[in-house]
């Protein structure tokens, strides 16, 4: 059952706290498990070279990425993973947390991924997932343009040709599968079930950023996003940009509530 759902379209106005407040969300979550689980697990799938979340020193955080110049760079691991999150046989049960920030969209299959987690998060365990809304416009820019277009526009539009020692090693090749959308994430919950506790759907300050410095930019936008979204029947919407979203593995018990059910109806 889906629970405390936040769907939230942040408007024209340049909101630049917005990443402080999906984090503060996302953090409520985290410290609530790690309240009621002396030691946690964490995994940081595609970890990089930081974290997003805050957690206890009691805490284990395993990294996990494809480079590990990545794991190398990150100060916080307690222990690393050299492997892709779609094919690496992460242990069942393992984990307390899981955590996949902005790493979905540059993976070729990301459901291979989310049936991987799945298999790996402990009962009681959190799966946070963070990523672009496939059905936006940064989304079908972002998925439609070569990837030398993606690091010019970070470099130039959004750093001002300044070099960003955050993007050493990027930026990544990006696929943005349709499979990753949240709609398509609400029904893998359902089908798994795993419990939706939060969705968070916002636009991201750089979108607004963008329109606030360059006047062609946000001419562009204020003419083809309701063409972009009356072609699409509403089906995209240019004034998103990013989700994330908090899933819960139930108790083992109360997994089988429903079968108990069946079984007595059938008495």
């Amino acid at each position: 059952m889906d629970t405390s759902i936040q769907q939230v379209s942040v408007g024209a106005v340049l909101d630049t706290s917005i990443f402080e407040r999906v984090n503060r969300e996302v953090q409520a979550y985290v410290d609530q498990l790690c309240a009621a689980c002396e030691s946690p697990r964490v995994l940081e799938a595609g970890s990089g070279s930081r974290s997003h979340l805050e957690l206890p020193p009691t805490a284990t955080l395993v990294g996990m990425d494809i480079d590990q110049a990545e794991l190398n760079r990150h100060p916080s691991l307690d222990d690393s993973i050299l492997g892709d999150i779609q094919t690496y046989p992460l242990d069942p049960e393992s984990f307390d947390l899981i955590v996949c920030w902005d790493v979905l969209e540059h993976v070729s299959d990301p459901m291979a991924a989310m049936e991987n987690f799945a298999r790996a998060i402990r009962p009681r365990g959190i799966l946070v997932i963070a990523s672009p809304v496939v059905h936006s416009l940064k989304g079908i820019v972002t998925k439609f343009t070569p990837l030398w277009f993606h690091a010019w526009v970070f470099q130039y539009l959004v750093h001002g040709g300044k070099h960003n020692q955050d993007w050493q090693s990027g930026p990544f090749r990006t696929f943005l599968r349709s499979s990753m959308s949240p709609q398509s994430l609400k029904r893998f919950a359902q089908a798994r079930e795993l419990q939706v506790e939060h969705l968070h759907i916002y636009q991201a300050p750089i979108q607004q950023r963008l329109r606030a410095r360059h006047f062609a930019i946000d001419l562009a936008f204020r003419i083809g996003a309701p063409l972009l979204k009356l072609a699409s029947f509403g089906r995209i919407n240019p004034d998103v940009t990013d989700f994330v979203m908090v899933l819960k593995k139930p108790r083992a018990e109360a997994q089988f509530i429903p079968a108990a059910g069946a079984m007595a109806r059938s008495a």
